[in-house]
């Protein structure tokens, strides 16, 4: 009995022993949960591993405790020095090492791989031979500086800890000390790591659930901002500032291809100093091809990863060497690319890949219809520009200096120009057909303080009488048969501008008591209103008729023509001012030479003579027609007398074979003599009907596309028919 009773004790105090050492892993589990349970945020992960070290630490006295903590790539770790202990082994260390209480150190992807062939099973594993794992962690420097300072022969041992976190290795913990550590204290530390792994993946739900809705409030954000613009340069600017929410990047820029699809443009660059943004955009679109095929690497609808360390781009791209390419998809099109530079390699995470794809997809149809609205106010601009050049050169066309006529009517009427150019009173130009009667309309507002406004025509005799209200006044919707829609009149369009009568006697008597109410108050009512519209307009009107005949007739209201007449300008035909025929004919030469790309210089002598002598009947606009028919049938640079085909004894030469078709085989000369006929009959017929493509064809006979193909062919032009 007395021999067992030592064996006894010893279990007795081995159970006690193991009882004690359960209550103590009990109590220190208990704490870790209740610690790691208070961590509030993911920003507090060094707490973390100061919780686990403090519990497999505690039967050693000291150590050191380092973390490999990847970085955003998972390709790489980012080594710290984690300094626990209060101990004069610290203080040795980090004055032999010189570094302060955390420092970093990166080590490559090569090097992570040996790393993790230490834990080969992801399980905590012992090292006793601690030398050659020294030589890893520590720079090789580092290490010599350790070893001469007797601190690695210190080190007898060492715990490798991997913290996995959704089936990877998330962090490795490395705790060294003096003290040998025991195999047995390899199952606490599992149970401990566990609890740490379970902390860790807590931590990394909160960060990304913190993270994601980070990213949403940008993606957001920037919807909501951008949205709404159609400014290109706005949206792209806010676009290259959320990209910078999302990744940090040195460099960024966005590049959009043309509209050919060939070309691809730089619009917005971010990172660069000027020299660079000038260089980088001149040189990208030379290499629109070989930037494209660089970026996406023939994936033109997924983000793409380069190292231009590996995959040079076609430029230098010298201080930037990894590369991020996001491309911009609308409607399965590439219309652009966002691409990021950095100098570091670890920039990139892939959630965030992520989030710059979602918002390119977002962003790609903004921006195209940003494109095609900057693209049609640029047209606009453009053909605003076009049309306040051509206002510009119509005003130009008909300054004083530029009007045509020495004779001393014309130098008469030039003179009433000049004196009732800037007032509103109304003018009633007389004159016969052909005479230039618009001209004179044209000259007064061109020359008046109206110039930059609407400056309106209306021939009274090409309006059946039943639309020449509506014409006039215009109507409404449902007012009459076939007013599908509401329609303007002529008076409105005129509104701060001129409007110009032509053929005013020709205005049905019914309707004459409202023109002379419009141009004693200025304001009507159109056609199925009872809302009175006020204008302010300049009434110019013009007629071939003896309107003071039309009164006495009874044919022309008496109060409308005193109305209208309150200043008369008579035109006298070409006849009456024989003076002018050659400074006339010579003008219509260099137009017509110019525009049918003929070098004609001059008339004969012959030609003269018959210029001077022949009659003209239909006045300036005949002898423009002659003129611009000798051009196209002349040869050489002089104007014959037979390139004229007019004649003072029989007037102009349309019967009978022609001098110029002399020489011409029969099927060929009818075959010209017909195309003059038909230019001179479409010319005719839309002089007629003032430009109207719809009475045109309807009196010819043919439907509007012919007359518009016709009308190609012969070079005529609406807007220089009728003088």
């Amino acid at each position: 009995m007395l021999k067992g009773t030592p064996q006894k004790t010893n279990i007795k105090a081995d159970i006690q022993s193991q009882e004690t050492e359960l209550l103590t892993l009990k109590e220190q589990l208990h704490h870790i949960n209740k610690t790691l349970h208070l961590i509030p945020k993911p920003d507090k992960l060094k707490e973390i591993f100061k919780i686990i070290y403090d519990a497999i630490i505690i039967q050693h006295g000291y150590g050191i405790c380092l973390v490999y903590e990847p970085n955003d790539t998972n390709s790489e770790f980012l080594l710290n020095f984690y300094f626990y202990d209060t101990q004069n082994w610290r203080y040795k260390i980090r004055e032999v090492l010189g570094v302060d209480y955390t420092a970093e150190k990166v080590i490559n992807s090569e090097d992570t791989i040996k790393l993790k062939q230490l834990i080969p099973n992801s399980e905590p594993r012992i090292i006793r031979k601690t030398d050659s794992v020294l030589k890893f962690i520590f720079k090789k420097d580092q290490y010599m500086k350790l070893k001469q300072g007797s601190l690695i022969s210190s080190i007898s041992s060492l715990i490798i800890i991997p913290l996995t976190v959704q089936k990877k290795i998330s962090r490795i913990m490395i705790i060294l000390t003096p003290e040998e550590f025991k195999e047995e204290e390899l199952q606490r530390v599992k149970i401990f790591a566990k609890q740490a792994e379970l902390a860790l993946e807590r931590t990394k739900l909160l960060n990304d659930v913190e993270e994601r809705n980070k990213e949403l409030e940008v993606l957001f954000k920037l919807a909501k901002e951008i949205g709404p613009s159609m400014d290109l340069e706005v949206i792209l600017g806010r676009v290259i500032e959320g990209v910078n929410e999302i990744i940090a990047y040195d460099v960024c820029s966005i590049g959009l291809l043309e509209e050919t699809r060939k070309r691809f443009e730089i619009y917005k660059v971010r990172g660069m100093t000027a020299i660079q943004e000038k260089w980088f955009k001149a040189l990208i679109p030379e290499r629109s091809e070989d930037f494209i095929l660089w970026a996406t690497s023939n994936k033109i609808s997924e983000p793409t990863l380069v190292d231009a360390g590996k995959n040079p781009p076609p430029l230098d791209s010298r201080e930037f060497r990894y590369f991020l390419n996001v491309p911009l998809i609308s409607e399965n099109r590439l219309i652009g690319i966002i691409t990021i530079g950095t100098i570091h390699p670890y920039r990139y995470p892939e959630k965030s890949i992520k989030i710059l794809a979602i918002m390119a997809s977002q962003i790609a149809g903004l921006i195209e219809k940003a494109m095609l609205y900057q693209k049609n106010i640029y047209q606009k601009e453009k053909e605003l520009t076009a049309l306040s050049q051509e206002i510009k050169t119509i005003g130009e066309t008909y300054k004083f200096s530029n009007l045509i006529g020495k004779n001393h009517q014309m130098q008469d009427i030039f003179q009433t120009i000049s004196s009732i150019a800037d007032t509103d009173v109304p003018v009633l130009i007389q004159g016969e057909t052909g005479t230039g009667k618009e001209m004179v309309a044209r000259a007064i507002h061109f020359n008046s303080n109206r110039q930059g406004k609407p400056y309106i025509k209306l021939n009274c005799g090409s309006i059946p009488e039943q639309l020449f209200e509506s014409e006039m006044f215009g109507h409404i919707k449902g007012s009459f048969t076939g007013a599908y829609q509401d329609r303007t009149g002529k008076f409105l369009l005129a509104d701060s501008g001129t409007l110009f009568l032509d053929e005013i006697g020709e205005i049905p008597l019914s309707l004459q008591v409202k023109m002379l109410r419009i141009l004693q108050d200025m304001e009507f009512e159109p056609v199925g209103s009872n809302k009175t519209k006020k204008v302010d307009v300049r009434i110019i009107a013009a007629t071939n008729q003896d309107l003071e005949r039309a009164v006495s007739k009874g044919n022309f209201r008496s109060d409308l023509f005193f109305r209208l007449n309150v200043v008369t300008i008579k035109i006298p035909s070409l006849r009456e001012r024989t003076d002018d025929i050659l400074l006339l004919a010579v003008h219509f030469l260099k137009l017509y030479s110019k525009k049918h790309q003929k070098d004609f210089k001059e008339f004969s002598r012959e030609g003269m003579k018959v210029l001077i002598s022949y009659s003209w009947p239909g006045n300036v606009r005949e002898l423009e027609n002659v003129i611009e028919r000798a051009v196209l049938m002349g040869k050489g640079r002089v104007i014959k007398e037979s390139d004229l085909q007019i004649s003072p004894e029989t007037g102009p030469l349309f019967t009978g074979p022609q001098k110029i078709f002399d020489n011409l085989p029969f099927k060929s000369a009818k075959k010209e003599q017909e195309r003059i006929f038909e230019r001179e009959y479409l010319k005719n017929l839309l002089i007629k009907y003032q430009g109207s493509i719809k009475k045109t064809s309807e009196h010819a006979g043919i439907n509007r596309k012919t007359l518009y193909l016709k009308m190609k062919r012969y070079g005529l032009k609406k807007r220089q028919i009728v003088l």
